[in-house]
């Protein structure tokens, strides 16, 4: 079984000191339990069943900023700033094992997991063909603190997989973006678009100093 108890408050405002230029700022305080309990059984007093407890709580502030400048009605400049989370999946943060879903193999959770917080940056210029036609271009960067790994586990019979928070990582790339109508092929399909994105990203993930001895 498991629970999630949420709250959040946050507040956010848009500043437009020129024309041409917004800024869009605001923070969100995030309070989060996330608790799993696992049924144990003790054989010792008879078949006695236990509701075992493990909790992960984030309480934190998460913010954020972003400026626009429109150099034209056409070409607009973004930056952005934020820092983001991500919580253990359940299956991840319990202690029990489950059978691999497509390996021959099992895999057993980790209680001891945190969240990982993600430090974000991004640079985009947007070319504005019409009002719904774009082509857009971008560079982006995050730091994560603590990132959860999929980890092999040494075993003597069939594979078993884990998972582990690594001290840091890093992901950085480019991604360009773009939507165009159908009408220059042909009149009458100016209600039709095609459009799509692709990203080159390089990440790099770097180990506790524990886990140099086991991990790759």
């Amino acid at each position: 079984d498991a629970t999630v108890e949420e709250v959040n408050a946050y507040g956010e405002t848009l500043i437009k000191p020129r024309d041409n230029l917004e800024l869009l700022a605001g923070l969100k305080f995030v309070n989060i339990t996330q608790t799993i309990y696992q049924y144990i059984a003790n054989r010792q007093n008879g078949l006695v069943i236990s509701k075992n407890p493990t909790e992960l709580t984030i309480s934190d502030i998460f913010p954020n900023i972003s400026i626009k400048y429109k150099m034209n009605e056409d070409n607009h400049l973004d930056v952005a700033f934020s820092k983001t989370y991500i919580l253990p999946d359940l299956r991840e943060f319990t202690s029990g094992s489950y059978f691999h879903p497509y390996d021959v193999a099992s895999v057993r959770g980790n209680p001891n997991l945190v969240n990982t917080n993600i430090y974000n940056a991004d640079l985009k210029y947007s070319y504005y063909i019409s009002s719904s036609e774009n082509i857009k271009t971008g560079l982006f960067f995050k730091y994560l603190d603590k990132p959860i790994e999929d980890t092999a586990i040494p075993s003597s019979s069939l594979p078993e997989y884990s998972f582990d928070n690594s001290d840091s990582a890093i992901l950085y790339g480019i991604e360009i973006e773009g939507r165009k109508k159908l009408d220059i092929i042909k009149e009458g399909l100016e209600d039709y678009y095609i459009s799509g994105n692709i990203s080159y990203t390089e990440s790099e993930v770097t180990l506790r100093k524990d886990q140099i001895d086991t991990f790759t």
